[in-house]
Formats: structure tokens, C-alpha cells, sequence
């Protein structure tokens, strides 16, 4: 096997014409005829005097490898140069392979003459200047280079292959070698290949584009590029191959693409005519012809002049001088058009299109497309006018209406449901999530409407609800709501019909007579409480009564004063009772209907509470259990006296009554600027955490009250007084321990009042 070939300078200059050759200072010691001609070089010369790497950015040759590939810019010529660099090996010498086309066709072909003067010329400064060492290195990276390359001789017998070139076509170094070239490639361009063979024979230059049918590989396209191989006489050919398999199917692609759309193009249902930037045909097709009324075929008119389309056209629409005009400013602003609507005097209507073309900025030409919509235009004509006929009867109907889509996006609102014409308009196409973040309103909203929307979709059914919402006003509305399904033939939902009416004067009204029934109901409670306690609670003392003014009466000689006297104490105690309970039944018939008078003025309230707790001890037989504390940093209260002591009286009474005679009830009162506190607190039966609840419900007695006498109007009482001025009671109670009730009344006279 040959591992190794060994060319002299004249053939590494016809094979690689555009190669630099360095030394270890990146000095150029050598280089191709095309880089001395193109970029000036002069030998020895510094690298970087004359190129700049572009890519990879930043990098220097010392940063690159061998087989890397890079872009130099030379700095005394207009472009770049691709370029493979290889480290030859057992040496520091760098070989730079110019690839580039363009600059090996614009010497070798355009100037052979020149390129053998300057081959001569560079050749003769090279034997002076290097040795036989250096073409071994250069063929070995010839060798190693990623340039698929070959050599044949005058018969196209192929002598020579380097290891890109095997791996290119699949064959090893034995199997080439000695093969006839041709016979490596299914065809030339589609034409027979002994063309290449006569190209070979007579040692032209030549470059085709072959398909390979690969036996160990992938067939593949490649691109042949061959040029004699001279030494004294024709010696054969130098052959590069590269693998084009990638742009040919780009190609292809792109051509089945465009066949695919011009057949697309030609058989559509619309007018369409394509021009070039010249305003010549490129594609027309039938139904343009035929919409236009055009006598010839698409074929004859392809190429043909459109400038005087607009005027030949013209008297088929209904505003000639416009259509021509408008035509004129669609060319001139190169815009796509869409949607533009034409009446014809013959009653038809046509849509058109206008579709220009750009590539790289640069204007290739525009598109037109007209479609016949006369049907169309009719139908939507018909649907307007039935669509108008509907709305205006739902404009008239006294509920806000609205229709929906299957996904709930509105398509008409009524002027009851939205009264702004231009939120009515915004709504169409939109949401109730969209109108309750434009209204502000909460969220929970449409997540309420969509959920039951989502019903009658699913269940096909009608579904009714009430709504509350928050007026305009601030006040509350109501509105009962349906929500119907639309069904076509297959029983499938195409739209959503909701309406509602505004119920809130009859909500109103419903409530009113609940209050009214809860007032009947309450006072019904109330006058059957009021009768159980009345024939209870009466009964004792007017028994009391009776018995007594019977003794009396009866036995009057007989009794001693004593005995009369404690008689009458007795009489004198079941009257008072009586009366008590009398003055909290109209106590509470007075708040009941509103007749309750609340009338503050200004207490001295250390002599007021003094006052009221002398009364309450004469009251109750002269036994005094209280024991008061003052802490008064101001000496008035602003309240109404009557209300003040009915609360002192009922708490008082409540702490004698529920505790036992021998033990104390603490009373305390704090007074500032502020407020008044009044504290009463004993050492009784307490009240159950279950009667706490309760406690002020009017005749409500806690459970554990056994024999004790009341009427379970007390605390009720000191609740509405409390309320008359706008302050707080609170209770803390336990069964066996005790209770004590806090009462704090405002000082403010307009919180008051």
C-alpha cells in the first residue's frame, strides 16, 4: 500500500494554488500562485502583516489544531478565504489550504497563462529557499488533508487517492486504485458518461455534479472538480471531490415544493395571478380568465404585460375611476391587502388579495387573488338583515338578554343588560371574566356563571338561579337568572341563551313579610310568654292578697297590731311586685314599638349611684349586701337617667336574688372622659355556658334557677338600655362561683346621641 506520496513544488502548487506554508514565527516561507497574485504575498513575509483570522474570533494560529478549519481575511483584498490548517508532521511547519472557489476559478481559469508565469516565478524562489524535506511534509498533508482528493492518468486511470477521498466514496486505497474513474459514478448531469472519459482523454478542465451508488456507503452526490496534471508533457489529472448529497436534496426539495404549489396555485377555487417586479405574468389560472372574462388560455398569457390591466378591466366594476386608482396605490405602497370588497355592474361581488413578494428586502414581484363572494355577500345579507329583525325584538323585551358561544364568549348583550352602547359593543367576543375585571367586580362572579354555564352545556338543560350583585349605587340587587341551551338536528348545543329579571322589589317585598311573620311569630312568643307569666307570676302575690285582706277582714278584732301590721307589710310587698313586673312589661312594650324615649343629660354620677343604692336597700327591707367602690376622674356622665338606673336596678337585683343572704355584692364604678364602667359582681349560682347564649332573649331564665321567683325580663331590659346609648355589656359567669357584668357607656355625647 502506498502510505505516502511525494510531489514536488510545481504539482502541490497545480494542486493546492491557493496554500501559505509557515514557520515556527509564522513567518510565510512558501505559497500558491493565487494567494501571490490575489493578496500580494511576498516571500518570507509575516503572517500577520497580510491576514487577520475572523474565525474563530480571537484566536490565533497558535490556539489551532490540525485538520481545523478557519476564515482569514487578507487585508489588501476585498474577501474572506475558508481555509484548512494542517501541522506537518516531524516538523514546526504550518500548511494553510486555501479552498476557496472563487479565487481558484478566477486564476486558473481566467488567467492560465499567468498562473504558470507566477508557478515558474514562485518555484524558482523556492528551490533557492527550502528543501526536499519540506514537499515530503507537504504531501503528507496532502495526505491527511480533509480535501477529498485523486489523480488519474491520460487514460482516467485512477493512480493515486488520499484517505478523505476513500471515505468519500467508500472504498479502500486497493480498490481505487487502477479502477477507471467513469466507472464510479451513475451519470453525468443526466447525460451519458463517456462525456467524462472524452473530458479526461483530452485533459480539459472540467467540474460535474455525479451521483455515486455506493456499495458500503450511502449513495451520495458529488461535486467533480478536475484540472491536468503538467510536468514538461500532460501527465494526467488532479480530481477534488466534495459531498453535495445535502444541497442536491435542498434542491430537490425546493423544486418539488414549488411544483407542488404552482399545480396548487393553478387548481384553486380563487383568481390568482402572479407578476415579477416588471409586472410580467408568471402564474395565472383558469378561474382568474374566467372571472375576468378573459379569451385566452393561462398558458398564452404567461410573460405577458400587466400595466394596462387596471384599464382594460376597469368597466366591469361598478366605480371604475376607484378601482383603477386603488390598484395604483396598492402598487406603489407594496402592502399586503386583505379583505378589500368589489361590487361589479353585473351584481356580483368579488373579495381581493394582495400578497407582494420580498426576499432580502429586495421586491420580486406581487401576488393577486380575487374570489367571487357574490353568494356569500347575499347570504350575509339575509343573516344581517334576520340578525337585525332579532336583536330588535330583544332590545324591546323588558330583561337583559344575552347570548353566548359553546365557550361562553358573549355574542349580543341587550341595552337592559349592559345600558352603555359602547361597553355593549366591547363585550361582544369577550368573557364575564373580562367584564368583571373591566367593571372591577370580584371574580366569584364569573366563576359562578361558568360553572353553571358548563352545566347546561354538559346536561343540555335549563338551569335557574338568583344572583346578588352590588348596584351602581352601592345597593344590593337581585336578579333571577336563566340559562337555556340552543339544540341543532344532532342535538348538539350551538349556543347559550341567558336572561334575567330584576327581582330585587320583590325580594324586598318577601323580606318585608318574613320580618313581618318573624315580628307576628315573635310577638306571638311574646304575648304567650307574657300570659304564662303573668298567670304565674301574678298568681303568688294576688294570692298573697287575698289571703291577707281575708285575715284581715275576718279577723280585724281579733288580731293584734302586730299581727296587722305584718299583714299589711306583706299586701304592701305583693303590690310592689306587681307593679315592678307591670313597669317591665311596658318597659319592653315602649322599645318594642319604637316609643322608648332616650333622653341624656349631664350625671353627677357619685351622687346619682349613692341615691339609687339607698332606694334599693329600702326597697328590699332595709338588708344592705352592697359594697361599693368609686374611681371617678371625672365627676359627670353624660346619660339618661331612667335607662341608668333601670340597668344599676336590674343587676342589683338580680345579684341579691341569685345569691345567698349572707354573702356581698361588689358594685364598681369608674368614670372618665371617656366612658362610665359599672361593675356588679356576686358570689351566687352562676349561669350555664349554654344559657349565656340566651341570656337576653326576653323571658329566658337559665336552667338552674329551681324556686327562684322572675319573670326573665330583666336583663333583656338592661340589654335595650345599654343599646339606647350605644354601649357594651359584657358577662363572665360559672356555675357555683359567680357572676359578674360589666357595663361601659360612652362619655362622647355625639356617639351618644
Amino acid at each position: 500500500m502506498m502510505n505516502t506520496l511525494n510531489l514536488d513544488m510545481s504539482q502541490i502548487q497545480r494542486l493546492i494554488p491557493g496554500f501559505l506554508l509557515l514557520d515556527v514565527n509564522l513567518t510565510i516561507i512558501n505559497a500558491g500562485y493565487e494567494m501571490v497574485n490575489l493578496c500580494s504575498v511576498t516571500v518570507p513575509e509575516p503572517f500577520t502583516d497580510k491576514f487577520t483570522i475572523v474565525s474563530p474570533v480571537n484566536c490565533s494560529l497558535h490556539d489551532i489544531n490540525t485538520s481545523n478549519k478557519i476564515l482569514l481575511e487578507c487585508r489588501n483584498h476585498q474577501g474572506n478565504f475558508e481555509a484548512t490548517v494542517e501541522r506537518l508532521p516531524h516538523s514546526d511547519y504550518i500548511l494553510i489550504a486555501c479552498t476557496a472557489q472563487k479565487i481558484q476559478a478566477t486564476i486558473s481559469e481566467t488567467h492560465p497563462q499567468e498562473a504558470n508565469q507566477s508557478t515558474n516565478t514562485i518555484l524558482s524562489d523556492t528551490t533557492k529557499k527550502h528543501t526536499q524535506d519540506q514537499l515530503f511534509m507537504l504531501s503528507a498533508a496532502l495526505e491527511n488533508s480533509d480535501i477529498a482528493m485523486l489523480t488519474t492518468d491520460t487514460q482516467g486511470i485512477i493512480r493515486w487517492v488520499n484517505q478523505a477521498c476513500q471515505q468519500l466514496i467508500g472504498y479502500s486505497y486497493d480498490e481505487l486504485i487502477d479502477t477507471e474513474f467513469v466507472n464510479l459514478w451513475h451519470n453525468v448531469e443526466n447525460k451519458d458518461p463517456n462525456l467524462l472519459r472524452t473530458y479526461i482523454e483530452n485533459y480539459s478542465f472540467f467540474e460535474f455534479e455525479l451521483y455515486h451508488v455506493g456499495i458500503k456507503t450511502e449513495s451520495k452526490w458529488i461535486y467533480v472538480k478536475g484540472q491536468q496534471i503538467v510536468e514538461g508533457s500532460i501527465k494526467g489529472c488532479v480530481v477534488t471531490l466534495q459531498d453535495i448529497t445535502q444541497k442536491k436534496q435542498i434542491e430537490l426539495h425546493g423544486y418539488k415544493n414549488a411544483k407542488r404549489l404552482q399545480d396548487l396555485v393553478v387548481n384553486l377555487n380563487d383568481a390568482v395571478l402572479l407578476e415579477n417586479e416588471k409586472r410580467q405574468i408568471e402564474i395565472i389560472n383558469k378561474r382568474f380568465c374566467q372571472l375576468f372574462s378573459i379569451p385566452y388560455s393561462p398558458e398564452m398569457l404567461l410573460g405577458a404585460d400587466c400595466t394596462q390591466a387596471a384599464e382594460n378591466f376597469k368597466h366591469l366594476f361598478m366605480d371604475e375611476d376607484e378601482f383603477v386608482r386603488r390598484i395604483e396605490s396598492i402598487l406603489v405602497e407594496k402592502k399586503h391587502v386583505v379583505g378589500e370588497k368589489l361590487q361589479l355592474k353585473d351584481g356580483r361581488w368579488f373579495e381581493r388579495e394582495f400578497i407582494p413578494t420580498m426576499t432580502d428586502r429586495q421586491y420580486l414581484g406581487h401576488l393577486w387573488i380575487y374570489s367571487d363572494i357574490t353568494e356569500r355577500t347575499s347570504y350575509q345579507q339575509k343573516i344581517s338583515e334576520q340578525r337585525e329583525f332579532y336583536e330588535t325584538v330583544l332590545n324591546q323585551i323588558p330583561s337583559d338578554i344575552a347570548v353566548f358561544d359553546k365557550s361562553h364568549h358573549y355574542l349580543f348583550v341587550n341595552p337592559i343588560g349592559i345600558k352603555n352602547p359602547e361597553i355593549r359593543q366591547w363585550i361582544i367576543g369577550k368573557t364575564d371574566y373580562d367584564y368583571c375585571e373591566f367593571r372591577n367586580k370580584p371574580r366569584s362572579i364569573a366563576d359562578d356563571r361558568h360553572e353553571l354555564f358548563n352545566s347546561v352545556i354538559q346536561t343540555k338543560e335549563l338551569r335557574v338561579w338568583e344572583e346578588e350583585l352590588t348596584g351602581a349605587d352601592g345597593n344590593l340587587e337581585y336578579y333571577l337568572r336563566y340559562m337555556y341551551p340552543v339544540l341543532d338536528q344532532e342535538n348538539e348545543v350551538t349556543m347559550v341563551i341567558g336572561y334575567g329579571v330584576n327581582i330585587t322589589e320583590r325580594k324586598k317585598a318577601e323580606k318585608a313579610i318574613a320580618e313581618a311573620l318573624a315580628q307576628q311569630k315573635e310577638l306571638y312568643v311574646l304575648k304567650s310568654n307574657f300570659v304564662s307569666m303573668i298567670s304565674h307570676e301574678f298568681r303568688t302575690p294576688l294570692s298573697t292578697v287575698l289571703s291577707s285582706t281575708q285575715l284581715l277582714s275576718k279577723y280585724h278584732n281579733t288580731l293584734t297590731d302586730e299581727k296587722k301590721s305584718k299583714h299589711l307589710i306583706t299586701i304592701e310587698k305583693a303590690v310592689h311586685r306587681m307593679t315592678s313586673l307591670l313597669e317591665n312589661v311596658l318597659f319592653i312594650g315602649r322599645n318594642d314599638s319604637n316609643k322608648l324615649t332616650f333622653s341624656p343629660v349631664t350625671i353627677d354620677i357619685a351622687i346619682f349611684v349613692n341615691e339609687l343604692i339607698e332606694d334599693f336597700i329600702l326597697a328590699n327591707s332595709g338588708v344592705n349586701r352592697i359594697v361599693s367602690t368609686y374611681e371617678i376622674n371625672s365627676p359627670t356622665l353624660f346619660a339618661d337617667r331612667g335607662l341608668l338606673r333601670q340597668i344599676l336596678s336590674n343587676l342589683l337585683t338580680n345579684a341579691y336574688k341569685y345569691s345567698s343572704t349572707e354573702s356581698d355584692v361588689e358594685l364598681f364604678v369608674y368614670v372618665d372622659e371617656k366612658k362610665g364602667v359599672f361593675v356588679v359582681k356576686d358570689k351566687g349560682i352562676g349561669i350555664p355556658d349554654e344559657d349565656q347564649n340566651h341570656l337576653f332573649d326576653e323571658f329566658h331564665r337559665a336552667a338552674n334557677v329551681g324556686n327562684i321567683q322572675g319573670t326573665g325580663l330583666g336583663l333583656s331590659i338592661v340589654k335595650r338600655c345599654v343599646d339606647a346609648h350605644s354601649g357594651n355589656i359584657d358577662v363572665q359567669s360559672k356555675v357555683g362561683k359567680g357572676t359578674v357584668f360589666t357595663v361601659a357607656i360612652p362619655q362622647n355625647k355625639e356617639e351618644i346621641i
